[in-house]
């Protein structure tokens, strides 16, 4: 079997935002991870697909058992090049960029 690999996005964040709470909501749940940074993830609950109500509207209602559930969760690293925050071109007026 071949080695196995992960999609990642990758988004810089601009050096005016500090904390990582400025960037993620403070009651949202984190684990630091030692050494790398801070891992946020919201709880991931089965639910009825989103296109199954707009597409068959009430006619199915409680007659089918089909769920998803979505994994949400944020790896947050501080990045330093020559000791200094990395930092984005002042031209870019987005906050995150991925």
């Amino acid at each position: 079997m071949g080695n196995k690999t992960n999609k990642l996005n990758v988004c810089l964040i601009k050096s005016e935002y500090t904390k990582f709470d400025e960037i993620i909501d403070p009651d949202t749940t984190s684990r630091d991870i030692d050494g790398v940074g801070t891992f946020y993830m919201e709880d991931s609950r089965p639910r009825p697909p989103d296109w199954l109500n707009d597409f068959f509207g009430s006619r199915l209602r409680g007659k089918l058992h089909l769920t998803t559930s979505t994994a949400k969760g944020v790896l947050l690293v501080r990045l330093r090049i020559d000791s200094k925050p990395i930092s984005l071109p002042s031209y870019l007026d987005m906050d995150v960029l991925c």
